[in-house]
């Protein structure tokens, strides 16, 4: 890319060079066409027309396609060439009488277009031979000396220009090198950076997936937490239920035991049944509470009167007590009723009773 970029800084001064062959050749096909006599005429003024085709074919080329650098060279060196028989031809009719002039002009553009340097000292030489030999036929001895210092003037003039736009191009092609190299780093940074943004974009994904994957596992162990929570809780109820279920078993049993020791008095035997008819039912009562809370039903609060309350579980609790134990109940005159549900009162107070026997 560089190198073509090169080329194209060389061959660019091309187009304006011939251009202005074609431009300024067509002037001299309308002077030399009214100005020359009618033997040289012909000859100089068809040179002219066909010099002005070619640099306006060769315009037409290059505004296209750039030649190569070789091709540059050789393109430059047929147009200096063409313009330089020209020349010679108008001075050997002796209808230039700026011959000498016009050369050195062809000569310092020559030098000053062409890029190489070794095929701008090969084209200056072979231009100079040129000329010096129609010089050597046209021009007096005196002149020629002094036509001599004007080429040497021309051709030292011509590589000062061709050292500074050699040195201008190298300047230049050096510069778009760095710009090259810069951009091709800002390139390798851009491609690191996207890199870098992709692994931080995979690190990040990672993490999201470890923290989906912790929270999940924590939320597998809350569920577990919970499952055993209930568990206990359903163990905790169970136990419960099996111990109020014992209570009233054994008031049933020692309500039975009553009943079935010979000599028991009528009233003692009567109490016994009430006693384990009243179990049956709180035992029938527990079964509906049971049911109620596997159900999620609401209790049955009423209006409870703790005298009769207190009155049913202490003959209870007195069938269950041992001989032993003591049991007194003191209750006040006034104490009232309570809003609450009936059977989880007894309940609680015979656990509470039979737990102290």
């Amino acid at each position: 890319m560089i190198a073509r970029d090169g080329d194209d800084l060389g061959t660019e001064g091309l187009l304006p060079a011939a251009l202005a062959v074609a431009a300024v050749f067509s002037g001299f096909a309308v002077y030399h066409g009214f100005t020359l006599s009618s033997v040289a005429r012909e000859s100089v003024f068809v040179y002219d027309l066909v010099l002005v085709a070619l640099a306006v074919a060769l315009y037409a080329i290059f505004r296209r396609r750039a030649p190569s650098q070789r091709g540059f060279h050789v393109i430059a060196s047929v147009l200096s060439g063409s313009v330089l028989g020209n020349l010679l031809l108008t001075a050997l009719v002796h209808a230039n009488p700026l011959f000498s002039h016009l050369v050195s002009v062809l000569l310092i553009a020559t030098i000053a277009v062409i890029v190489s340097p070794r095929w701008a000292v090969v084209q200056a030489a072979l231009e100079l031979l040129a000329w010096g030999a129609v010089a050597y036929v046209v021009f007096p001895a005196n002149e020629l000396v002094l036509n001599v210092f004007v080429m040497t003037s021309s051709v030292a003039v011509g590589f000062v220009i061709h050292a500074g736009r050699h040195r201008t191009r190298a300047r230049i092609i050096a510069l778009r090198a760095d710009d090259a190299r810069r951009e091709l780093a800002l390139q390798r940074a851009l491609a690191e950076a996207d890199e870098a943004r992709r692994g931080l974009d995979r690190k990040v994904e990672d993490r999201t997936a470890a923290l989906r994957s912790e929270l999940e596992e924590r939320t597998r162990l809350e569920e577990q937490l919970r499952h055993a929570q209930k568990l206990e809780a359903v163990g905790r109820l169970a136990g419960g239920i099996a111990h109020d279920f014992n209570n009233l078993l054994t008031v049933i049993r020692m309500s039975h035991t009553t009943l079935a020791e010979a000599g028991t008095p009528p009233d003692e035997a009567h109490d016994a049944m009430r006693d384990a008819s009243d179990a049956t039912d709180r035992a029938a009562a527990l079964t509906h509470d049971l049911l109620a809370f596997a159900r999620k039903q609401t209790l049955e609060r009423t209006t409870v009167a703790v005298t009769d309350v207190l009155g049913g579980v202490e003959r209870m609790v007195r069938r269950v007590a041992e001989a032993s134990i003591r049991l007194e109940v003191n209750v006040l005159p006034d104490i009232g009723d309570i809003l609450a549900d009936r059977h989880q009162i007894e309940q609680v107070l015979l656990n509470l009773a039979i737990n102290a026997c």
